[in-house]
């Protein structure tokens, strides 16, 4: 499993965590030069939950992918797509 693939296991993890339908959570990933954009996809209902009160949740799961972008010398970013 490379990088990728175990970034977005771990983001898919986490969300599925937050939500109460986790089966509906898809995490897609589009590569670009430097890095890479982890798009999440949650069910309507549970996307407030994802993005928490004045985006503390998502400013989490953005802080972590960042983390994890360290580790692998690769700029991550994260957006929770409608």
């Amino acid at each position: 499993m490379d990088g990728r693939e175990q970034v977005c296991t771990v983001m898919e993890y986490m969300v599925r965590g937050l939500v109460d339908q986790p089966e509906a959570v898809t995490v897609d990933v589009f590569p670009y030069d430097d890095g890479a954009l982890y798009s999440v996809a949650v069910a309507p209902t549970d996307r407030v939950k994802v993005i928490g009160i004045r985006g503390v949740t998502a400013r989490s799961l953005r802080i972590v992918l960042g983390a994890m972008g360290e580790k692998l010398n690769r700029k991550l970013s994260l957006e929770i797509a409608e």
